[in-house]
């Protein structure tokens, strides 16, 4: 019979342990500061309070799943004890130690898994074959959006104090989030430079932040596949206007906000997209900016129903269903004079901004809007009302 130590036993302790009692028949000892697991030994399970205390049992097999910062150096003491080793998921929250490890982990020619687990779901995998056949021909750009509403993803716990949120813990989105880094070296070989967004301050008094990334026009666009990164993550501020887009998305009619109209500060931002998801990237509280929401899936449905409101702020598509950007535009421009228009692309086009401009736009941008935020758009209008 195999011996199993388990080193931690936090949520994702606890997940292992449940599999293996599901489906092997050992004998198991958890490494655990805790001191709430009587239960636990009532069954026959050990409870230990070190890593030393545990390699007198003898295991065989070891899940290390204690905190992130902790992983190396408790997979040195198991490595060099001779016992094969699943490490969860990230190996570790620096190198320091890493390099080391592989020595002990060759030398003794010991099995050891990461626990990037997703590269085992049949989607990815799937995913992984259709490019390994080259069905989509030459890869250029890859959109990825992973997000989570975080008050519950650790329904249990204050998430802004678990350990995921402490650094010195190994805690930061980057490492909790690996899955989605890890399948896209898998999919696409190893990351050999990174770019971050461009941040640009603009005329006229107006603070507007771009994201755009870096887009080169070539003979065969047409050919290629062509989106962008990037990366989404929920927060408790945005709950309001999840329910608000959900609620568009999935009745797929257009729907407005409910706010006080008395209060004479509230800026009104019309979004005309196909989308409305896309504009969870939007950053901030919408309601502490005092902003109402005002979304519509088509053109005609804007040109009927949007707020006729001096202090506004539109964001269109340039690609609806039933008209282009630009067309609503010219359909309301008595409206939308004197009012900013930003102007939102699925992918850039040099010609598209460069027609929209013309037209009077704010600006132009590309999805994800993570660069722009409630407030900033707010203060945006704010200044041209004051102004005209």
């Amino acid at each position: 019979m195999h011996t199993i130590l388990i080193v931690g036993f936090g949520s994702i302790g606890k997940r292992h342990l449940g599999n293996i009692l599901a489906n092997h028949n050992v004998k198991i000892v958890i490494c655990t500061k805790r001191k709430d697991l009587a239960k636990l030994e009532k069954k026959g399970i050990i409870i230990v309070d070190s890593v030393s205390k545990a390699l007198l049992h003898k295991p065989n097999i070891a899940f290390i799943t204690n905190e992130t910062s902790h992983h190396i150096q408790t997979a040195l003491k198991l490595a060099n004890y001779g016992l094969d080793i699943f490490i969860e998921k990230p190996l570790s929250n620096s190198m320091h130690g890493v390099k080391k490890l592989k020595k002990v982990i060759d030398k003794k020619k010991l099995i050891v898994q990461i626990g990037c687990d997703h590269r085992f779901h049949p989607c990815i995998r799937k995913i992984k074959n259709v490019l390994n056949q080259g069905k989509l021909g030459r890869i250029i750009s890859v959109q990825v959006e992973s997000s989570s509403f975080l008050p519950d993803w650790h329904p249990y716990e204050d998430y802004r104090k678990g350990y995921a949120a402490r650094k010195d813990l190994g805690g930061g989105i980057a490492l909790t989030m690996i899955h989605e880094l890890d399948y896209l070296c898998w999919f696409f070989g190893d990351v050999k430079s990174i770019t971050g967004p461009q941040v640009s301050v603009l005329a006229s008094g107006l603070l507007l932040l771009l994201a755009r990334s870096e887009h080169k026009a070539t003979p065969n666009a047409k050919r290629r596949k062509n989106c962008s990164i990037s990366f989404s993550f929920g927060g408790r501020s945005r709950a309001k206007r999840v329910d608000i887009l959900r609620q568009t998305t999935e009745r797929g009619h257009n729907a407005t906000t409910k706010k006080d109209a008395a209060m004479n500060a509230t800026t009104n931002t019309v979004i005309v997209d196909p989308v409305p998801s896309d504009y969870l990237a939007i950053g901030g509280d919408a309601e502490e900016a005092n902003v109402q929401l005002h979304l519509f899936k088509t053109g005609q449905a804007a040109v009927r129903s949007a707020p006729q409101s001096r202090r506004a702020v539109w964001l269109i598509n340039t690609r609806l269903p039933d008209m282009s950007g630009q067309d609503l535009y010219t359909t309301l421009r008595r409206r939308l004079e004197g009012l900013p228009v930003f102007f939102v692309s699925d992918q850039y086009s040099l010609d598209d901004e460069r027609a929209v401009m013309s037209l009077g736009g704010v600006n132009y941008v590309c999805k994800p809007l993570e660069m722009l935020s409630f407030r900033e758009l707010a203060e945006t209008a704010k200044s041209l009302a004051l102004r005209s």
